[in-house]
């Protein structure tokens, strides 16, 4: 699959799509290990949530939410029960 950048100054964005909703722009953060959503948009795709945790950031310690989505979309490829158990 190739996957286009919408932009890449100041960090890299490409468009996904979550659960099969429009396309939507995201920051690929090389330091992340995992696909953080606005709660807003979490609430709007329905993703499932469960459980959080407080960690530090780059901007000082935040409290997150874990959660499940059906399918994140990514140019051609689509990936099912992100994530997986």
């Amino acid at each position: 699959s190739t996957v286009k950048f919408v932009m890449t100054d100041p960090l890299p964005v490409v468009q996904v799509k979550v659960n099969d909703s429009k396309l939507v722009n995201f920051f690929i953060d090389t330091g992340a290990a995992e696909v953080f959503l606005a709660d807003k948009f979490a609430d709007k795709v329905g993703a499932k949530r469960f459980g959080s945790e407080n960690a530090p950031f780059a901007g000082g310690n935040a409290s997150y939410q874990h959660g499940r989505v059906d399918s994140l979309t990514l140019g051609d490829l689509k990936m099912h029960t992100c994530p997986s158990t």
